[in-house]
This record gives structure tokens, C-alpha cells and sequence, in this order.
């Protein structure tokens, strides 16, 4: 298994940024000054996938290069896993079933039902058994949990075999409560927390 994915393993805690902005130098420094971990947005951003693709080429390969897709959409998990990224952030999710449909696009047979392609993730086709070989454990699938119904379905979601990590957002939580953008809000804290504690 891959340093990279030891990290995302080790339990420890991991420090990383967000990325809007379609400017490779931007990715390439912040990749070069310590960041564990590198989140590229697509859900609220204007990057295309072709722009995406080359802000992975400029990172650092130490770096962990996450994709937040704009949808729960298996179209969107396998175009954007063939960019060469590590792992994908799938937006939105709020039940057992939607989990279970992001991991599955994300994971090849047996494990899922992703298909093949060759692409920048194979290496053009020289990697592409090694790719193969791997990828349903080397690749990361990190869920958004940012409405109350995930909050409620968390225990169904996190049984969900093949998520990587859950990732809260705060806003759109606190919005599905009525108290929008009030994140500091007891009961919106109280959400997270149980998210926390479930995880």
C-alpha cells in the first residue's frame, strides 16, 4: 500500500486546504509548504475536469490530491478518478443507499461496478495493471455528511464498507436546521457531535 494511504490510515491528525482557484502554481506551492492533503472543488467552483487534471499534475506527490465531485453521479466518480487523483468527496449524501452508490462507482469489479478506461490514473496504459491491481484499496472515498438526515442516518451510513472518512459541512448542516449559517448553534453542534461520535 502506498505512503499516501498509510497516512490517511495512521489515525493521526492530517492538515490540508481547499482549492478553488484554476492556477497551477497556487497547488504546486501550497503541495510544496506541508499540507497533508489537498481538496480540489468542483461542487462550488467553475474547474472543469480538464482543469482539474492539470492542477494534479502540479502538485507535489507527497500531497493528497482529494476531488470534491459535484454530485453524488457515477459518471462524475469515474471521470474524475482518471484524472490521477487519490480520492474523491462526494457531496450530499444523507442515507445507507446514496453511500453504498458512491462507493460502488468508485470501485472496480468485484467490489464495485467502475469501469475501465485508460487514462492519466493508468499512467496512459503503462500502469495499468499495477493501477488496476490497486485501486479499490488505494482509493479514497470521503462522504459529506451536511444535512440533518445524514445526522440521523449516520450509523446506516458509516456501515457502508469502502468509505474512507466523513467529512461535515457545517453550513448546509446548520441551513437544514433553520439556522443558516449559524454554525456555533447548540443544536447544530450537537449534530456534529454526534457525527463525531459515531465516527
Amino acid at each position: 500500500m502506498n505512503a499516501k494511504i498509510n497516512k490517511i490510515q495512521s489515525n493521526t491528525p492530517l492538515i490540508g486546504t481547499i482549492v478553488t482557484l484554476n492556477n497551477p502554481q497556487i497547488t504546486e506551492m501550497l503541495s510544496s509548504a506541508g499540507f497533508d492533503w489537498l481538496m480540489i472543488d468542483m461542487e462550488h467552483s467553475t474547474l472543469t475536469i480538464g482543469e482539474v487534471q492539470c492542477l494534479l499534475q502540479s502538485m507535489h506527490p507527497d500531497c493528497i490530491s482529494i476531488v470534491r465531485i459535484p454530485g453524488n453521479d457515477p459518471v462524475w466518480i469515474k471521470r474524475v478518478l482518471e484524472t490521477g487523483c487519490d480520492g474523491i468527496m462526494v457531496p450530499l449524501v444523507n442515507s445507507e443507499d446514496e453511500a453504498r452508490v458512491a462507493v460502488d462507482a468508485a470501485k472496480y469489479p468485484s467490489d464495485g461496478s467502475r469501469s475501465f478506461g485508460v487514462s492519466r490514473a493508468h499512467g496512459y496504459g503503462a500502469r495499468f495493471d499495477s493501477y488496476i491491481n490497486s485501486a479499490n484499496q488505494e482509493t479514497v472515498v470521503l462522504i459529506q455528511v451536511e444535512h440533518i438526515k445524514a445526522v440521523n442516518y449516520i450509523e446506516q451510513i458509516l456501515s457502508v464498507k469502502g468509505i474512507g472518512g466523513i467529512f461535515v459541512g457545517p453550513y448546509d448542516l446548520s441551513g437544514s436546521l433553520n439556522r443558516i449559517g449559524n454554525i456555533s448553534d447548540e443544536e447544530v453542534q450537537k449534530a456534529i457531535d454526534i457525527v463525531k461520535a459515531c465516527c
